[in-house]
């Protein structure tokens, strides 16, 4: 009871604050959701888990408020989003306000990289929202040898060969998000002008996110699941809506 309480607590303090400026985004037009719809998200009997393509930062700080403000008007924890930054971030001094509702992973240890997985994989079983990105790096580092293209040419990398654990092992639901201009709102290190790097998003770009439908996968293959949902997201990205 005491830790729902806390999580409420969170939700309407830290989510109300920067839900209002999310809001103002929307209002303004800076951000643009296409496919929106409450019962896409509003999951009851089972897990749901959001992928989303990840050029950039823009995606990370963006995603947990498609359930804004879903999660204060039906206020359930298991509609409380859960992000998986990377551990580099989690720990900066920034991050502080989003640490509560964040599941950090360190990429590079294969122990913590476990450890994360199983976490997850409690919470979708639990019933609850977990946000990732399932691509292998981000699409601006160089070599695209594991690089996929759609139709109209947008990019993406392939997926983590560990994410289908995610898919098959918890009856989870899966939601397709596609993102495009994050990366002219929150540059990228390798984009950012010399000889300093900042993340102070530039609100005046428009970063347009797509919402498909939620899929049952659980009954696939290991071997066939993470071709068919990087299928999934390429067509979502070139899908008109």
């Amino acid at each position: 009871m005491k830790q729902k309480l806390g999580l409420f607590l969170y939700v309407w303090i830290v989510g109300n604050l920067f839900g209002i400026i999310y809001t103002l985004m929307r209002i303004t037009r800076r951000v643009e959701i296409k496919g929106h719809s409450w019962k896409k998200l509003n999951h009851k009997d089972r897990g749901l888990l959001v992928i989303c393509n990840h050029p950039s930062p823009t995606e990370g700080a963006l995603l947990p408020f498609l359930f804004y403000p879903l999660a204060l008007v039906h206020f359930r924890p298991t509609l409380v989003p859960r992000g998986l930054p990377a551990g580099e971030f989690y720990h900066k001094r920034w991050f502080i306000p989003f640490r509560p509702v964040s599941i950090p992973i360190d990429r590079d240890s294969l122990r913590e990289g476990l450890r994360c997985s199983k976490e997850v994989e409690r919470r979708l079983r639990e019933g609850q929202v977990v946000l990732i990105h399932p691509e292998r790096e981000r699409i601006y580092t160089e070599g695209d040898s594991d690089s996929r293209v759609s139709r109209s040419g947008k990019k993406m990398k392939m997926f983590r060969p560990g994410a289908r654990r995610l898919f098959l092992n918890t009856n989870c639901l899966v939601l397709p998000v596609w993102m495009d201009g994050g990366e002219r709102m929150i540059r990228n290190k390798s984009d950012s002008p010399r000889p300093r790097f900042t993340h102070v998003p530039r609100i005046w770009r428009k970063v347009t996110i797509k919402i498909g439908e939620p899929m049952d996968v659980g009954h696939m293959s290991k071997d066939e699941v993470v071709r068919f949902l990087e299928d999934a997201l390429l067509e979502l990205a070139d899908r008109e809506m």
